[in-house]
């Protein structure tokens, strides 16, 4: 007789996000600088694509008697 068991999975994605940044600079050079630099303020995200690359099961563990229960009674 097979017993439920809780798995644990992995799933390795990678994700493109677009950020949206405020720079206070005195010109444009100074402004690609600080881009450069990380020095700004991100006032907005949107991510443009999201893939998975790889995904596995990690390991598994028994059920709870709680987590059994639950289970059964679908």
């Amino acid at each position: 007789m097979e017993v439920a068991k809780k798995y644990h999975g992995m799933i390795e994605k990678t994700i493109y996000v677009l950020e949206e940044v405020v720079i206070i600079a005195e010109n444009e050079i100074e402004a690609e600088d600080k881009l450069l630099d990380r020095d700004y303020e991100v006032i907005g995200s949107e991510i443009q694509e999201e893939s998975i690359n790889n995904e596995w099961i990690d390991s598994s563990e028994p059920l709870s008697v709680d987590e059994y229960m639950e289970y059964s009674r679908q």
